[in-house]
């Protein structure tokens, strides 16, 4: 089920496997970037789910301000959440997928248990395996 749709970016709530889906179409302003980020983990919180897949296979890097905003900001708000388990779908560009790498490693120090994909199917059948 669609849960937001914006130019670039969409959160979609998959019923039967209790997964949130983020997915990143293209280039994203901080606008966009902090609305799809919010839209996610209020579907998460809503279903109380455990489960989120984001796929960042078209995101390039962050910008250093949208960085410390997903980690100061939104990333101490989510893990006071439900979520326990990310699935995520790594960009193609090089730069952005250095730049997640240090973020993956962040995510799993806090207790979310992350684990990175090229295919939706291969992350959606691992998290259907967790919990």
């Amino acid at each position: 089920m669609l849960v937001f749709q914006s130019k670039n970016t969409k959160v979609e709530w998959l019923e039967t496997e209790r997964v949130v889906v983020k997915t990143v179409l293209g280039f994203i302003q901080k606008a966009e970037l902090v609305e799809v980020f919010e839209k996610s983990l209020e579907t998460l919180q809503k279903y109380q789910a455990t489960k989120w897949m984001s796929d960042n296979r078209k995101i390039s890097a962050y910008t250093a301000e949208d960085a410390a905003w997903i980690r100061d900001v939104w990333f101490p708000k989510a893990i006071q959440s439900t979520w326990k388990f990310y699935a995520i779908l790594s960009p193609e560009n090089i730069i952005g997928k250095m730049q997640r790498r240090k973020n993956y490693a962040y995510y799993a120090e806090n207790g979310i248990k992350v684990e990175t994909f090229s295919e939706p199917e291969s992350a959606l059948a691992w998290l259907r395996s967790q919990g």
